[in-house]
């Protein structure tokens, strides 16, 4: 149990620094719309839920990058 609650706090706490970096940073949020190819870049709402939605799946993107050697 103590190895979850582990784990769980390393995600919590990365995901908490990846979303306060993309928020206070300087970043812009690229939208390219798929069916006209329009690039957009997002403000306001959105730029905070495409964040916060990076910064909860930042595991899966790691690993991921990991495994094919990027």
């Amino acid at each position: 149990m103590s190895a979850l609650l582990f784990l769980l706090s390393i995600w919590l706490i990365g995901a908490l620094l990846f979303f306060l970096l993309f928020i206070f940073g300087k970043y812009h949020v690229k939208i390219t719309s798929y069916k006209t190819g329009e690039i957009y870049f997002a403000s306001g709402w959105k730029k905070v839920s495409i964040c916060f939605l990076l910064a909860i799946l930042w595991p899966y993107i790691v690993i991921k990058n990991l495994i094919k050697g990027e």
